[in-house]
């Protein structure tokens, strides 16, 4: 049985495109800039999965790399997110519970 799981991909890229579209009209702080950036890079993971399995223009290397590039900035992007939700002011010494030095 051929069954294919694209439908799961364009799920996933809808949903993260209406909330990116649904929190852009949201007031801009801090921790909202950060949530969008973070919504976007997700946007652009799953696009360009979507687009690579589709065989989209330019070509699907190109997608991939997308979807790789977005991917790996993930990790950077939530650590974003938390420290500007957190409000953290003296850096990342204060986020892991160390002493600051004086």
């Amino acid at each position: 049985m051929n069954v294919s799981y694209i439908y799961i991909n364009i799920a996933a890229f809808l949903c993260f495109a209406l909330m990116f579209v649904a929190f852009c009209a949201a007031e801009r702080s801090r921790e909202m800039r950060a949530w969008l950036v973070l919504l976007g890079d997700l946007v652009l993971w799953t696009g360009g999965t979507v687009f690579m399995r589709l065989h989209v223009f330019p070509s699907y290397e190109f997608w991939y790399y997308v979807s790789l590039l977005a991917l790996f900035s993930i990790a950077f992007l939530v650590y974003n997110y938390v420290y500007q939700f957190a409000n953290v002011k003296t850096g990342l010494s204060a986020s892991c519970g160390l002493p600051a030095r004086s």
